[in-house]
């Protein structure tokens, strides 16, 4: 299977797909569902699972219900102690020269380790210039 039957979820575009008030909402919902009907596996680590839920949840109830039921169709990458201290190390290089994230750098590596071409569906420009990742291209909002 090759790595375009893949895709990495950041928190920023699942929040932006479920979340009707966002200005990106359109955009990332109806890739999400492209996404879907074109049985793309889809990926999200369990922190990403954790910023989504904590953030949709400000965005009401039924809200986080339906990324609760969506979940089924998404595959949450188990990591243990020995990847979050290897992450750690990851995250000191990389913050010493940008702005990203810790969620931000284990999606990355997550991806990364599923395949280098895995490509990521997020609104935040970090993965394509300061990692170098595929990001999926979607028109948003400036």
């Amino acid at each position: 299977m090759s790595a375009a039957d893949h895709v990495f979820c950041d928190t920023s575009f699942l929040v932006a797909a479920f979340n009707s008030r966002d200005n990106d909402h359109e955009a990332c919902h109806s890739s999400l569902l492209r996404l879907v009907q074109n049985s793309t596996k889809l990926h999200l680590s369990w922190f990403v699972f954790a910023e989504t839920t904590a953030l949709l949840r400000k965005c009401g109830f039924p809200v986080l219900t339906d990324f609760l039921t969506f979940l089924s169709t998404l595959n949450v990458e188990s990591t243990n102690g020995e990847f979050h201290l290897e992450m750690i190390d990851e995250y000191r290089r990389w913050a010493r020269k940008s702005r990203v994230s810790f969620c931000d750098v284990i999606s990355y590596k997550l991806a990364e380790n599923h395949s280098a071409e895995m490509p990521i569906a997020t609104l935040d420009a970090e993965f394509r210039t300061v990692f170098g990742t595929t990001v999926l291209s979607f028109q948003v909002s400036s």
